[in-house]
């Protein structure tokens, strides 16, 4: 009797916690759906793998699904920039007294609007962008800006090699950094993982500044294994910028056995005439 009562106690508690599990996942794939500001797939997604497989779901989801880190770091600073939104389009409209305003201030002020509000992009003129759709047409504008800056250099890249294209790259950071140029070179712990500190020990020696975004390495663990910086930006002077999906490397030369050519797209971004428009508001 005493054996009966124990098997079915023992029962009744795994229904329990079967239960108890199925409820929190439940509430976890309510708090994905309703909480989260995920795109619809991304939603699903982690539906499915809370659903499917509840303990190891709920782990990963801790880990890799939660924007904890990007809304602690960023949200300070998305109140400062929504706060300057307003102003900037009012002063941006008030280019319409100008006798040399651009004439699509007027025209198209509810698409300058659309896009101030929505991803803080002012309208600019007085540029010219040129279309970079390889390693081989990137490198060798990015190259000539480079020896050509006067006042500063900042770079932000994920992936940074230590091959041919990488060395060119940091050799010309150090010439410029020890002519007085202010250099500046950010880079994705993970994406630079394999990148050996003596690659950057020239630019330090010559004056110049590198950080690391988020290197995964103890005591700097960082729980938001996908968060990394994918950046690719250079700027120059102030006036000149590059930006697109190509990294600092060989392969995006064609260089490499593995990856064969690599077709990706870079712009470059230069001013031209009178100042832009963000720099007037």
């Amino acid at each position: 009797m005493a054996l009966q009562e124990s098997n079915m106690f023992s029962g009744n508690t795994k229904i329990d916690l079967s239960t108890i599990i199925l409820l929190v996942n439940i509430i976890l794939a309510f708090a994905v759906i309703f909480l989260s500001r995920k795109n619809p797939s991304t939603t699903w997604a982690w539906v499915l793998v809370l659903m499917f497989i509840p303990i190891v779901g709920f782990i990963l989801y801790l880990f890799l699904g939660q924007d904890l880190r990007r809304v602690k770091l960023f949200s300070r600073k998305e109140d400062e920039d929504l706060q300057k939104l307003e102003s900037r389009y009012q002063k941006l409209l008030a280019e319409e007294s100008h006798d040399d305003a651009h004439p699509a201030v007027e025209k198209d002020k509810d698409l300058i609007r659309l896009h101030l509000q929505n991803a803080d992009a002012v309208f600019t003129h007085n540029n010219r962008i040129q279309i970079l759709k390889n390693g081989r047409e990137k490198f060798p504008a990015l190259i000539k800006a480079l020896k050509a800056a006067r006042h500063h250099i900042h770079m932000e890249y994920y992936i940074i090699r230590n091959d041919e294209i990488g060395r060119e790259i940091r050799d010309i950071l150090v010439s410029k950094a020890r002519e007085g140029v202010e250099v500046r070179l950010l880079y994705d712990g993970m994406g630079c993982l394999h990148l050996p500190r003596s690659y950057l020990k020239p630019i330090l020696q010559a004056g110049g500044e590198t950080a690391v975004f988020y290197p995964p390495f103890l005591p700097f663990v960082n729980v938001r294994v996908n968060y990394r910086n994918h950046r690719k930006i250079t700027v120059i002077d102030g006036k000149e910028a590059f930006i697109g999906g190509l990294n600092l490397g060989d392969e995006y030369m064609g260089r490499s056995e593995r990856y064969g050519f690599w077709r990706d797209t870079h712009f470059q971004i230069e001013e031209i005439g009178r100042a832009s428009c963000r720099e007037r508001v």
